[in-house]
């Protein structure tokens, strides 16, 4: 918007017109807009950035099934109450969780290269982004197994099949 919508303004309506204006374009992409900085509503596992490329490579099904998928994912990961969100055990389980669930989810064909995308949009290099390699293809690995992914993966941790950086290591 040009400078002008701002002047004489108070803050409250400049943010109900700015949401009323782009109301279309956030139903389009699923998130409502946050802020003036996110204003297409671009945000969440991918970040801005990533998640125009995202739309671009997998087409919009794909990307938001994955979104949601990872939502689940962490949430899950979290339940577990384990600790260790970089690097360590809900990392681990997060991981592995999305995996499985984007292998079992027809909406995700390439459920691989969304895993290796997203390494590569987080900048994840390293030790870490080895075990987030691993712990994504164990998950796709295990998808034909019964019971939910999230309780697979945990068991799959618990069981030592999941890698985590050594700082974590009990």
């Amino acid at each position: 918007f040009p400078k002008s919508f701002n002047k004489g303004r108070p803050r409250q309506e400049r943010k109900q017109l700015l949401r009323r204006s782009l109301e279309p374009t956030s139903l389009f992409v699923k998130n409502p807009p946050v802020n003036r900085f996110d204003a297409f509503g671009l945000y969440g596992a991918f970040g801005a950035v990533c998640r125009c490329q995202a739309l671009a490579k997998f087409g919009l099904g794909q990307s938001i099934a994955a979104d949601d998928l990872a939502d689940q994912a962490l949430s899950d990961a979290k339940s577990f109450g384990l600790g260790g969100a970089d690097g360590g055990p809900e990392d681990a389980i997060r991981h592995c969780a999305w995996a499985c669930s984007m292998a079992r989810d027809p909406r995700t064909p390439d459920f691989l290269t969304i895993g290796h995308f997203y390494e590569d949009c987080t900048g994840s290099s390293g030790a870490s982004r080895s075990m987030d390699e691993s712990n994504n293809l164990f998950g796709a690995l295990i998808s034909s197994s019964p019971g939910s992914c999230a309780d697979v993966c945990h068991q799959a941790f618990l069981d030592g099949f999941l890698t985590i950086l050594p700082v974590f290591t009990p």
